[in-house]
């Protein structure tokens, strides 16, 4: 049984990433019996990779004494709409997913019926998916020259990572690996003009730039993956903070503090106070707590500045605040010492003056 598998990849949001998964279209796999003559991959992105309009088309060689029905399967997933594949021109009707046709690429999950592994990589390995998003259509092939076109809107991948989100579109080229052939690769890249930096996991294109249209030409697979990724741009406030970084805008609070904190201990022992030092004791309290919680909040102050491209994904910060009962001691033994100095220096000065 010949096999033709379109695969758009899976979108999920997972909150302990700081990815959000989107649209992953693929390469067909192919049996074996057809050659793969060309390939054609046209992406057309909207807004800030919003979402991007994909055409994949195939040009695929029947040898003689192959004919009748193939079944073909794909993987459909979180796209905007509908896929649409066309065999020579002519629409292609999806159907119901019988396994029984894939027996040889479809191994159920025990315990999970409607799970299945599809094996992409001849028994060595592949992944579990859902049967309700797996689709098949079933072609009428004839030796001879054919074309088969996928069309679908594809989700963005957003990438939190970072103080500024990227967006990406990624398709995979890895199951062209296993294709009896590969034949030219021709990738048209069009996007609109966007205030922010647009770039490519490929090489420097051989038509055009980015933003605009880009043209790359290849005669073998140039990477495992393909991804247009685009970065908003921030205004020069936004840069500042996140050039700092939330412990350098830690640490000028902290000096605010600190510097104040000392202000306050000296004109205590200035006046000629002998007895426990309150703003000893009440600085060496706060002012740790208040530097780490600049810590804590410099993160929402960048985030702010950015705007809606933030990628405000920064883990567990609240953490931070174990360290307070780490610093306060070592801040309060600093503190302890120099209101002993300052309180011996005065009272040696007061007994001086009485004298």
């Amino acid at each position: 049984m010949l096999l033709l598998c379109l695969l758009i990849g899976e979108a999920a949001a997972n909150m302990a990433s700081p990815e959000i998964f989107g649209s992953k279209g693929a390469a067909p796999l192919v049996s074996r019996q057809l050659d793969v003559m060309s390939e054609t991959l046209h992406i057309r992105a909207f807004g800030k990779l919003d979402s991007a309009a994909v055409h994949a088309s195939y040009r695929i060689s029947v040898p003689p004494g192959v004919e009748g029905s193939l079944p073909l399967l794909f993987v459909a997933m979180d796209i905007h709409d509908a896929m649409r594949v066309l065999y020579d021109g002519r629409p292609v009707a999806l159907e119901a997913l019988n396994t029984a046709d894939f027996a040889g690429f479809l191994d159920p999950v025990k315990g999970r019926e409607e799970e299945v592994v599809v094996d992409f990589w001849g028994g060595n390995g592949g992944w579990v998916y859902r049967v309700k998003d797996l689709q098949a259509f079933t072609l009428d092939i004839t030796p001879g020259e054919h074309t088969v076109d996928v069309y679908y809107t594809a989700s963005p991948w957003i990438d939190r990572g970072d103080w500024i989100q990227e967006s990406s579109i990624r398709y995979s080229l890895s199951p062209a690996r296993h294709w009896k052939s590969f034949g030219p690769l021709e990738v048209i890249v069009d996007v609109p003009e966007a205030d922010g930096l647009f770039r490519s996991s490929l090489k420097a294109p051989m038509e055009g730039s980015l933003p605009g249209r880009a043209v790359w030409r290849f005669t073998e697979i140039p990477a495992d993956h393909i991804a247009i990724a685009f970065t908003p741009s921030v205004d020069a406030t936004a840069r500042l903070l996140m050039g700092l970084s939330p412990f350098g805008l830690a640490l000028i609070a902290g000096g605010v503090l600190l510097l104040l904190h000392i202000r306050w201990m000296h004109r205590f022992r200035a006046n000629g106070n002998v007895g426990h030092s309150m703003p000893l004791i009440v600085g060496v309290l706060l002012a740790p707590l208040g530097f780490l919680l600049a810590f804590l909040f410099s993160y929402d102050l960048i985030d702010m500045a950015i705007g809606p491209d933030a990628g405000r994904f920064h883990g567990y910060t609240f953490l931070y605040l174990g360290l307070y009962p780490i610093i306060t001691p070592l801040y309060g033994l600093g503190c302890w010492l120099l209101d002993r100095f300052w309180k011996r220096r005065y009272a040696e000065e007061a007994v001086e003056t009485t004298v």
